[in-house]
């Protein structure tokens, strides 16, 4: 899981978006890119809505994304 604290000095309800860019090791970006990030305290759920990405508390400021890594090996 990926956290981030995000704060505005106008206050939390002043963020409109947080969001993890990835970049391969040829410095491309990964498929996909970007992707948002959440502080909804919703549970990750791999088969649900994306939005279900693990965050623990809801509205708290830091925001939460997990990401699975699957290999073709």
């Amino acid at each position: 899981m990926i956290t981030v604290q995000a704060n505005d000095p106008q206050g939390l309800t002043d963020i409109e978006s947080v969001y993890f860019e990835a970049f391969l090791p040829n410095d491309s970006a990964a498929t996909n890119n970007p992707f948002d990030m959440y502080d909804n305290g919703l549970p990750y759920n791999p088969t649900g809505n994306p939005n279900e990405a693990g965050d623990l508390v809801a509205s708290d400021g830091i925001y939460s994304l997990t990401i699975a890594l699957f290999s073709d090996d």
